[in-house]
């Protein structure tokens, strides 16, 4: 959820002015022309072709091998003793090597189907072996797991870098893709250590406060987008109000300024959080261009245990922010700690998702079709089609199934992006529980609530952020028994 969903429809409409413009030219729109997913929608400026849309890439009139190699979890760290890795072998007609179906026996001399790989799996600068050259992968399959010892390698901060070479039986047909494997060191400070399951898309987090444990919990975040100053302040006491109503995990939204807490205030906050075990989404919408703010900020929160993951960009396709800026900020953050993954949240159906998706981990979607007008703007008085128009809900029809067909979409996508050496993105739904303002005249009703977040997590959300808390009555009841 962006800046202007906080204020009235006034400062709404004075936010998407102000914030919205292309920058450094990146975009289609003319100079001094407000955009929101690429798109005019002031009554003053004309619709003109947005961009930025990304498309299936040209089909190859021969299959491909689509073959993939990349960690089962993002981090491994001292004390594990294993690792595993997951190989891919589907056939594509999109992505991969050229493949042909016929192999030769050599012992035999006879042409038999190639319907298996050879693989050998090893350490590209070293060159040991890893996974042994008498393994095999079918070809046209998915998520084959190859567990292997971490004897192999000594925890750091560098990432290994690794080979897979891959071959038919009759080594006529040869392959090789890379992948990297992290292996860190142990935490001295007792922060928390969360991982990312690159497969199915799950975290699991291990509490460092307990020395000797090296037991992974694993945690399906349900959390609401909270208030600050309309509900947190002025007392950490009101985070045990939260707790009780079921909800694992919180997401303060910050005040907008470089330095969005008070340190003092915040670590009594951050101290009662880890005492409740309520893992914290840690937002920096407002300071995640500023690299000063952005570091200070991280070495205040690495030493707690609730700390759960980093948040960056908030709707930054919406409002055109500079397509790179995401990504600056993820890499900054891995350098300084790669123990917590980072997200973002994306509220265009298709504006540069692959750009601004390079910056995170984790992607949120927040489709919020209750209510609206779907077809003409109620804020604007302008009609809302692909090239024009925002009507709240970027390519929505008004109904529940929004929520469905975006998390289908931002799916198919990442079938599209060859990401070599890594897992598909992980997905998380943002219901909508508010509102009686702009475009949404209406809260959802307790049924449309479980109706949004279940087609959310039907359709492969790992987590749950609904925007915002405080909500209604009945909302908190609701949206607390499914978190229960």
């Amino acid at each position: 959820m962006a800046v202007q969903q906080f204020v009235g429809m006034a400062g709404m409409a004075l936010s998407r002015a102000n914030h919205a413009f292309a920058v450094g030219g990146q975009f289609n729109n003319p100079p001094d022309v407000p955009i929101w997913c690429g798109k005019a929608y002031m009554k003053t400026n004309a619709s003109f072709e947005p961009g930025g849309e990304l498309v299936e890439p040209p089909r190859s009139d021969h299959p491909l091998l689509d073959l993939n190699i990349y960690p089962h979890f993002n981090i491994y760290t001292a004390g594990e003793e294993y690792a595993s890795f997951v190989i891919d072998a589907p056939i594509s007609y999109i992505h991969g090597f050229p493949y042909s179906n016929p192999t030769i026996d050599n012992t035999t001399n006879t042409v038999s189907p190639f319907t298996y790989l050879i693989i050998e799996v090893s350490d590209t600068h070293t060159g040991a072996q890893i996974i042994s050259g008498d393994r095999s992968v079918k070809i046209n399959s998915t998520a084959n797991i190859f567990p292997f010892s971490l004897d192999h390698f000594t925890p750091r901060f560098a990432p290994y870098n690794i080979t897979l070479s891959a071959s038919s039986i009759d080594g006529s047909q040869t392959y090789t893709t890379h992948t990297s494997l992290t292996y860190l060191p142990a935490r001295t400070d007792h922060g928390s250590v969360v991982k990312l399951d690159n497969l199915h898309g799950g975290l699991y987090v291990r509490d460092q406060l307990s020395k000797t444990s090296t037991t992974w919990q694993p945690i399906i975040p349900f959390t609401f987008y909270t208030s600050w100053d309309g509900f947190l302040l002025p007392s950490p006491s009101s985070l045990d109000t939260y707790k009780a109503l079921g909800y694992n995990t919180i997401h303060i939204i910050p005040p907008g300024t470089q330095d969005p807490f008070d340190p003092t205030l915040f670590e009594s906050y951050l101290s009662h959080m880890d005492a409740l075990n309520l893992h914290l989404i840690y937002d920096m919408r407002h300071t995640y261009t500023n690299t000063t703010s952005l570091t200070t900020q991280l070495h205040r929160l690495t030493p707690h245990k609730s700390l759960l993951l980093w948040y960056t960009a908030d709707e930054p396709d919406g409002i055109g922010a500079p397509l790179d800026s995401p990504r600056h900020a993820y890499s900054l953050l891995k350098s300084l700690d790669p123990y917590h993954p980072v997200s973002l949240v994306l509220n265009c159906a298709n504006f540069h998702y692959a750009a601004y998706a390079a910056g995170a981990d984790i992607l949120l979607q927040d489709a919020y079709p209750v209510g609206i007008n779907a077809q003409h703007s109620t804020v604007w008085d302008t009609p809302c089609n692909r090239t024009y128009g925002d009507c709240g809900c970027d390519g929505c029809t008004g109904r529940l199934e929004d929520v469905a067909r975006r998390m289908d979409a931002v799916a198919r996508y990442e079938t599209w992006i060859a990401r070599e050496g890594e897992g598909k993105k992980a997905f998380w739904v943002v219901p909508q529980a508010f509102g009686n303002e702009s475009y949404w005249p209406r809260y959802p009703r307790a049924d449309e609530e479980v109706v949004l977040v279940m087609l959310g997590v039907n359709h492969g959300a790992k987590g749950v952020s609904a925007w915002s808390f405080p909500t209604t009555g009945e909302l908190r009841d609701v949206t607390g028994a499914l978190a229960r």
